[in-house]
């Protein structure tokens, strides 16, 4: 019996002797799930080690510790619902960065929605779109799937923008009663303008009495 061997009931059929292993092996599997993905939330990493569990029978080969934790990472390249939930622990940050930075969030206050709850449901489309492609994205490309999760956010962030864009319009032409789509796109570029100055000058003015509370607390 090599060291990594776990005792089982010998009489046991396989899938009891299965079930054995897994319960002795369990903190090792659920550490090693961690490692791989440190930021995967407890909720999920439940729903993970509940989705191992219940993929035992198709475990064949030696009943060993190594073994099976070599078989459950590689269920994460194959099993489409423990990739997906390895996919948004990994990708996650790179969503809502692709959305914050599209949005333009760093650079001019929020004018078309509540900022949170815009943010959420952006992901959420593209977890949405996630789902749509599970077959295409598990297959290895060219590119990182962080990277091509991190573009396709990008894309569902810029189509909600220019929706918002047409209807912020038409309420602009409405409200000032002006000509054409184009004289209201020209307005709502000008109030865009109005706010990230305002923006920048409360950002300015936030820093200076940064500057001048420090120095006088220095003094």
């Amino acid at each position: 019996m090599t060291q990594n061997e776990l005792i089982t009931d010998p009489l046991a059929d396989r899938n009891t002797q299965l079930k054995q292993l897994f319960t002795l092996i369990y903190p090792q599997l659920s550490q090693a799930v961690y490692d791989r993905h440190p930021q995967m939330e407890a909720p999920f990493h439940g729903e993970l080690m509940t989705n191992l569990a219940g993929l035992l029978r198709q475990y064949k080969g030696t009943l060993t510790e190594d073994g099976l934790l070599t078989w459950a990472e590689s269920l994460e390249r194959t099993d489409p619902d423990i990739w997906l939930l390895c996919t948004h622990a990994d990708c996650q940050p790179f969503i809502y960065s692709a959305i914050w930075k599209t949005l333009g969030h760093s650079t001019e206050p929020s004018k078309y929605d509540d900022y949170p709850e815009t943010v959420q449901e952006l992901a959420t489309d593209t977890w949405v779109w996630v789902l749509e492609h599970v077959s295409e994205l598990m297959t290895p490309g060219s590119a990182k799937l962080s990277t091509r999760l991190y573009a396709q956010a990008q894309f569902i962030a810029k189509a909600w923008i220019k929706k918002q864009r047409t209807r912020r319009a038409a309420v602009i032409r409405h409200i000032y009663d002006l000509p054409s789509k184009a004289a209201a796109q020209k307005m709502a570029q000008a109030l865009d303008e109005e706010a990230i100055k305002r923006a920048s000058e409360e950002r300015e003015s936030a820093e200076i009495r940064v500057e001048m509370e420090t120095a006088l607390a220095a003094a």
